[in-house]
């Protein structure tokens, strides 16, 4: 996945304002966000904020971690987040 700081602040608003962690996929289909695309968003929300630090990306990754309607394999999204952490 490959953003610009625009679209990256427009789809975190657009998941956090609809919860869409909180959907399962048959209910996100309509607007194309899949399971697998979900936990990569997650992925690279980590990696956004190692370089700015702002705590929204992290913050919406661990809700896309903890959700239980994301079926998607989702180690490695727990793996970055706790590298994350133990840099910080």
């Amino acid at each position: 996945m490959d953003f610009s700081e625009k679209e990256v602040e427009n789809l975190l608003l657009f998941i956090e304002r609809r919860r869409y962690y909180g959907f399962l996929q048959s209910e996100r289909d309509k607007d194309g966000l899949s399971d697998l695309e979900m936990v990569e968003f997650g992925i690279y929300c980590v990696d956004y904020f190692v370089e700015t630090k702002d705590w929204r990306f992290v913050n919406l990754a661990l809700k896309i971690l903890d959700s239980k309607a994301i079926l998607a394999e989702k180690s490695t999204l727990e793996r970055k987040i706790s590298l994350c952490f133990k840099e910080l």
